[in-house]
């Protein structure tokens, strides 16, 4: 897959999390705001679980992610993820990313 790079800096996140639409389901909020190329962040909460399982948790959805067949590709994308994510499995994970991103759209 093309055309998919991460968001790391401070200021793009920040800047989404103000200006971009918000979308919530029970296991993620995404955060989206246009740009010219598709731009994904992931957020794992520190309140969530410890450094070990959050960033399990990253490399997961990183991996789904990364074979979604996404529509557009001129969005920046904020995935944050909520407590109740740290319950499922690999498959409950891959089914309530593609539910949160049919929802915006994505």
């Amino acid at each position: 897959m093309t055309g998919i790079s991460w968001l790391k800096s401070r200021w793009d996140f920040e800047r989404i999390f103000k200006e971009g639409k918000k979308f919530k389901t029970g296991h993620f909020i995404l955060y989206r705001s246009s740009y010219s190329e598709l731009r994904i962040g992931i957020c794992v909460g520190k309140s969530l679980a410890k450094a070990v399982k959050r960033n399990h948790l990253k490399r997961r959805i990183k991996e789904i992610i990364r074979k979604y067949p996404f529509k557009r590709f001129d969005r920046d994308v904020i995935l944050v993820s909520r407590s109740s994510l740290l319950n499922e499995d690999f498959q409950g994970i891959k089914k309530a990313l593609e539910h949160v991103l049919a929802i915006a759209g994505l």
